[in-house]
């Protein structure tokens, strides 16, 4: 199976960019809110390895070590359930995240009551995860990553996720894949 290659990693953090100005754009026109950025991370779920993790967007200091650990949390968790295509499936308002602070390496690993969020799809090959918008428009988001990547199709996602998901049609019309109303 390919490897993410450093081309690949650039083409991925470039696509994300662009995601994150439209998800920035779709959320001030519809809801007026002034979300900039967040984390992504890609995991291959059949190897169980991140092949990236990265900041994407204007992120504050205060949030960016929650927004990377939620989305890898994301990605892990999805990984653990076979038959589940978001984490949003697994979704627990209530659930202790495990918080491994790099800031503070010699502190031990605690947990934070920040929840189970919605925010990673299961591609072919890869999960992809994102913290730093709502959750289903992270979802969405990271549906248009994947279809983008050609690890979904277009058709697919649609079909399986489209009515589950509210703002999954609206924001990949937003972003110009025309797919129409469900």
């Amino acid at each position: 199976m390919k490897e993410v290659s450093v081309a690949n990693s650039s083409k991925i953090l470039q696509a994300a960019e662009e995601l994150v100005v439209q998800a920035h754009y779709f959320l001030k026109v519809r809801d007026n809110q002034n979300k900039r950025g967040g984390y992504l991370s890609v995991l291959n779920w059949k190897r169980a390895e991140f092949v990236l993790c990265a900041k994407v967007g204007q992120v504050s200091k205060v949030k960016a070590w929650e927004y990377e650990a939620l989305a890898r949390e994301k990605a892990w968790r999805l990984a653990s359930h076979d038959g589940h295509g978001t984490s949003f499936e697994s979704r627990d308002p209530e659930a202790e995240v495990r918080v491994n602070d790099e800031r503070r390496m010699h502190y031990p690993v605690r947990t934070e009551k920040w929840g189970h969020w919605g925010g990673a799809v299961r591609g072919n090959r890869y999960i992809f995860s994102f913290s730093g918008f709502p959750e289903l428009l992270e979802e969405a988001m990271m549906f248009t990553l994947a279809i983008k990547q050609n690890d979904l199709s277009l058709e697919f996602v649609c079909k399986q996720f489209g009515t589950a998901n509210r703002c999954l049609v609206p924001f990949l019309n937003h972003c110009g894949f025309g797919t129409g109303e469900l």
